[in-house]
């Protein structure tokens, strides 16, 4: 199984901090990225964070590399976690936002086995955090609308 950890988000996109730049996106989302990387390779899994740049990646560039690693090892046997901080804030000042999601396609695949567990896991180890869920297909994880299929 190849694991694919796309952090989002580049040193270069404008406004995505906290309202005191004290969480700068993209930092967060590459320390996050790395630290399941290296905590995947340790435990002898086959894991890569494709967007090694500072810089970001557009979309696009992103689904491209995915696709010719996926192809590489297989479809079936290849994962593609995307890490994606959002810090809640208008500008001026923090929002109340709060919690934590999982994103899957509807129906069940395998990714959805793999997002129970981590939703299990954000459970357990971010308590007083909302866990945001979407049970219209059956499982608690968030379906993406139109604009992301």
């Amino acid at each position: 199984m190849k694991i694919l950890i796309d952090n989002g988000h580049g040193i270069n996109t404008k406004g995505k901090s906290s309202p005191d730049c004290a969480l700068m996106e993209w930092r967060y989302n590459r320390e996050i990225a790395n630290a399941i990387a290296q905590g995947l390779i340790l435990r002898g899994y086959d894991a890569e964070v494709i967007v090694p740049e500072l810089e970001d990646v557009p979309l696009k560039e992103r689904v491209d590399r995915v696709n010719r690693i996926a192809c590489k090892y297989g479809i079936s046997e290849s994962l593609l976690l995307s890490i994606h901080v959002n810090a809640a804030g208008n500008g001026s000042q923090w929002m109340n936002a709060r919690g934590w999601c999982a994103y899957t396609f509807p129906g069940h695949t395998e990714s959805d086995d793999i997002a129970d567990c981590l939703y299990l896991a954000a459970e357990k180890n971010l308590p007083g955090q909302k866990i945001r869920t979407d049970y219209s297909d059956g499982d608690p994880h968030i379906l993406p609308t139109a604009k992301y299929l």
